[in-house]
Formats: structure tokens, sequence, C-alpha cells
């Protein structure tokens, strides 16, 4: 009879423990999903902000709808693909995660004014500038190997010398 009572509350534990440990896992499982989430996303604005430092990424000459990929990247919508210069700690992912980064040109063709208020400092004639509007994108994609995503957007207005010193249309 305590042998029995003994068996079934091994057994007991034994279920007890091995709950416990499936909810441990799947704890440092999410733990771990939610690091590789704000790293990716700090990997994805660092990548944007490199992107948006260099003028030679946001050809005026595009036109409206233009994508610009990664050189590399086989999207079909991409109409150029280019090398953007950056730091190689930024691209190091681990195995199986995607970094891909695009930059659209967004209409009009020219911006007859800018939608935002610049410093005294900055501003020149007003009317001798236009602004060409572009969207870069950075996705940091580890669901391959069960991460997270993370996407950052920035919108960026280039300012572009008039040649009449009038607004284009």
């Amino acid at each position: 009879m305590v042998l029995l009572l003994a068996m079934v509350f091994l057994l007991l534990l034994a279920i007890l423990s091995g709950t416990a440990m499936q909810t441990s896992i799947a704890e440092f499982q999410m733990a771990a999903n939610g690091q590789f989430r704000e790293q990716a996303f700090q990997r994805a604005q660092a990548i944007i902000s490199a992107i948006s430092s260099e003028e030679a990424n946001f050809p005026i000459v595009a036109p409206v709808g233009s994508l610009i990929c990664k050189d590399g990247d086989s999207m079909e919508d991409c109409v150029e693909t280019r090398h953007i210069d950056l730091d190689s700690a930024l691209e190091a992912v681990p195995p199986g995660v995607v970094i891909r980064y695009t930059v659209e040109r967004i209409g009009p063709a020219l911006l007859p004014s800018l939608p935002i208020r610049m410093p005294q400092a900055a501003v020149s004639s007003a009317l001798a500038y236009n602004a060409a509007i572009y969207e870069a994108q950075v996705r940091v994609d580890g669901r391959r190997v069960k991460l997270a995503v993370a996407e950052v957007a920035q919108g960026i207005a280039l300012l572009v010398a008039s040649s009449t010193g009038e607004s284009a249309e």
C-alpha cells in the first residue's frame, strides 16, 4: 500500500516537473524573442539613419514611384539596385535573418513648398527651392528562425534648387 502511494506521488511529481520545465522553456524563448525584437528595431533605426545621411541614396532623376533596393536584393518592384555603404556590424545578423532596405521616390515630382517649418537659420530664399520626397524603409525579418520582425520607415524631404527660381508643379 505504501509502495503504491509512493509511486502515485512520484508520478504526480514527474508531471509537475515536466510542466514546469515546458513553461520555463517557453518563457526563455519569449524573452529571447523580445530581446531580438529590440535589437532588430535598433539595427533597423541605425540602418535607416545611415541611409538617410547620404544624399547619393536619393537620386533626383528617379521617377515618382520608383523603388531603389539594396544591392543583391531580388524584389520584382525594384527599378534599380545600388550598393549602399553601411557599417558591416549593422548588417551582421544571425543565420536565417534577412535585412531588406528600400528607398522609394514619392510624388509629386517636386513639392513647391515644404510641409514643415524650417528653422530661421536654415531658411534661404524659399522660392528658389523645391522638395523631392522619399520614403526609406528597413525590415529586419527573423520569421524563418522563429524570431520577431522589426520595420522602420522614414520620410525624407530633399531640398532641390529650382532652376528658374519658381516652384515646380
